[in-house]
């Protein structure tokens, strides 16, 4: 087992968000980028907006 906050015990904990991420994107129809920018408060127009709550429900 790798130490306790080694690079494997990140990667593993980040591909589970990134894919979330993917996976909201493409049932939204916009970039990983944009729905990261949605979870983080940035700017995201409403109708992109709409979208990605739609597909995270």
């Amino acid at each position: 087992m790798p130490p306790k906050g080694s690079c494997v015990t990140r990667q593993k904990k980040t591909t589970k968000k990134i894919t979330g991420i993917i996976a909201i994107a493409k049932i939204a129809g916009v970039a990983p980028s944009t729905v990261s920018r949605f979870f983080n408060n940035g700017q995201v127009s409403a109708k992109t907006r709409l979208k990605i709550e739609k597909a995270v429900k």
